[in-house]
């Protein structure tokens, strides 16, 4: 399988081949999906979740790098903090977004985490 990505479509590139004398059939899927840029999901989850710091990154239009400190998350689990922004994001997991790595930090994590980084 061979994935080919410009701005507008995903391609899936099938074709045929032989493997142990069997003709395995190989196709090519053009799939139309709208290629995300990261500034499009700070917005979604800036409307949704009430964020002290947001970054995300991502230069291929389906996987993204999430660094979001929000009040929300304190006194939540590392598993609560995940689910919050999934909720924030709604479908889009399920369609626009293939793969989302996410830190979640509380202002007080952040703010150690700035002062470490002087």
């Amino acid at each position: 399988l061979f994935k080919f990505i410009n701005s507008d479509f995903i391609f899936y590139y099938f074709g045929f081949y032989y493997y142990q004398n069997v003709k395995i059939r190989i196709q090519i899927k053009r799939l139309k999906i709208k290629l995300l840029q990261p500034t499009e999901i700070e917005e979604i989850i800036k409307k949704n979740l009430d964020c002290v710091f947001l970054k995300i990154k991502g230069d291929d239009g389906t996987h993204f790098d999430a660094t979001i400190v929000s009040k929300s998350f304190i006194n939540q689990s590392t598993l609560q903090q995940h689910q919050i922004v999934y909720k924030s994001l709604g479908d889009m997991m399920k369609q626009e977004i293939h793969a989302l790595s996410i830190k979640t930090y509380t202002p007080v994590q952040w703010e150690i985490i700035m002062e470490q980084g002087k």
